[in-house]
């Protein structure tokens, strides 16, 4: 795993988790025990479809399954809240004056579920094409996974995969999912944060923060 952070603290540390990555090289370890909470909640992006080199979208697929596991190893009592995971599906166009035209058609906000093991998994469908395009000439694109950590975890992510799905396996979103991911950004995130990782299978390929 390699990468760069703009971690607005520096007691925020990660480190990967050799082999554990599923369609990735490395799980990613994430160390927010120090971290005094001032700023927003620490970012980690998984790969999938923002950009081109990072297209992982099974080939011809109307919709896919998004998968993730994680442990906790410690929480402190300044941890009061669990982490949470977020996908946008959009729709993109340019404008004649250059300006990007965006219509988020399907969108994702979970805050992971609490457990007495310290460990579970997700799996999000999505739906991946809007049923019905509001811009000629458009591309449809996915941002995230986008996992926020609060303060107080030390906490690691692996065995992320992807699978295709068929349409009617993709849920309505929860009515109240939005309002309740909204107050909890608010209360864990609404601040400055973005360290930005990125995966790679390079043998000299070291995290930078």
């Amino acid at each position: 795993m390699c990468g760069k952070s703009d971690a607005y603290d520096p007691s925020v540390q990660f480190s990967p988790l050799p082999g554990k990555g599923g369609i990735l090289p490395d799980g990613v370890m994430v160390d927010t025990r120090n971290d005094r909470g001032i700023a927003g909640c620490t970012t980690v992006r998984l790969p999938l479809g923002l950009i081109q080199s990072e297209k992982q979208i099974p080939f011809g697929a109307e919709a896919i399954k998004v998968g993730i596991e994680w442990e906790v190893i410690e929480r402190r009592e300044c941890a009061k809240e669990m982490p949470a995971i977020k996908i946008n599906c959009s729709e993109q166009a340019m404008d004649s004056a250059g300006q990007r035209k965006l219509n988020t058609f399907y969108t994702r906000n979970i805050v992971l579920p609490e457990n007495h093991s310290g460990h579970g998994s997700l799996e999000i469908a999505l739906r991946l094409h809007p049923g019905h395009r509001l811009f000629k000439g458009s591309t449809d694109v996915i941002y995230g996974p986008v996992i926020y950590i609060p303060c107080g975890w030390m906490i690691g992510f692996s065995n992320y995969s992807l699978a295709s799905a068929s349409l009617p396996e993709v849920p309505m979103v929860p009515a109240d999912e939005a309002g309740t991911f909204v107050a909890w950004y608010l209360r864990n995130g609404g601040r400055r944060a973005m360290p930005d990782l990125r995966w790679g299978d390079e043998a000299d390929c070291r995290l930078q923060l």
